[in-house]
């Protein structure tokens, strides 16, 4: 029995020595499919460098180009908008400003409205009807807010005609005029007008009869009066009417 065991051993053994590896063939080492490189790459086990592909990673998705672009153009509102709010809405003013004389009380302004001396109101040549103002002393820094309502020709360098009230508050004392700044707080948005609760009576007329007890002026006051004119107006139809008596 050891016999045979042995001779198996021995053949086994033979068999196994006759077996002869080919080092050149390589047949069974197949390369690697393109499929796997692939999958490869995507797992991060292998990477290859694609110029192409990374000028694609380079470049923004459309959508986000067209947010930027919305982006950038809303700043450049903003911007403006903020540009605009630093430019004053009237040039400031400086000049010498009076006060309405007594006997304006009452009289029809360029707004419609009465002139009333106890309110702060204020005439001026060209700033808007309705506008807010404020007058101020660079003298003594007192300041009054006071709301255009009428008009007024000035001249040389005066340049805005207060109520009695704005001229008090502002310091004028026994001066008939001072030096002043002017700066527009406002400005309406529309056509200034004066809502009035009940019917303004008109002035009443002299009437022919009694022209000899009244001086022509006085004539060509009343005219003017009963036209609700005021400011350059009233004064250019007072010369013409005194004209027109020559």
């Amino acid at each position: 029995m050891k016999k045979i065991t042995i001779l198996f051993v021995c053949l086994f053994i033979s068999a196994c020595a006759g077996i002869q590896h080919d080092p050149g063939d390589l047949s069974e080492i197949a390369p690697q499919p393109e499929n796997d490189r692939n999958t490869f790459a995507e797992h991060g086990s292998v990477t290859e460098n694609n110029p192409s592909d990374q000028q694609k990673q380079d470049i923004a998705p459309p959508s986000i180009i067209e947010n930027n672009k919305k982006d950038v153009a809303l700043l450049n509102v903003e911007e403006s908008e903020k540009n605009v709010a630093k430019e004053p809405l009237w040039p400031t003013e400086t000049g010498y400003a009076t006060y309405y004389a007594p006997g304006m009380e009452g009289n029809l302004t360029a707004s419609g409205e009465p002139y009333d001396s106890e309110q702060l109101t204020a005439a001026h040549r060209t700033i808007p009807i309705g506008s807010v103002v404020r007058v101020t002393n660079p003298e003594t820094q007192r300041h009054v807010t006071v709301r255009i309502n009428d008009r007024w020709g000035g001249g040389g360098d005066r340049i805005v005609n207060l109520s009695r009230q704005a001229a008090v508050e502002l310091g004028f004392g026994s001066a008939g005029m001072i030096f002043v700044h002017l700066d527009v707080e406002s400005i309406p948005s529309g056509r200034s007008t004066y809502a009035r609760t009940q019917p303004m009576p008109l002035p009443s007329k002299i009437q022919e009869d009694q022209a000899a007890n009244h001086s022509k002026l006085s004539i060509c006051q009343n005219e003017a009066d009963i036209l609700g004119l005021s400011g350059d107006f009233f004064r250019y139809h007072v010369l013409g009417c005194l004209a027109r008596g020559q």
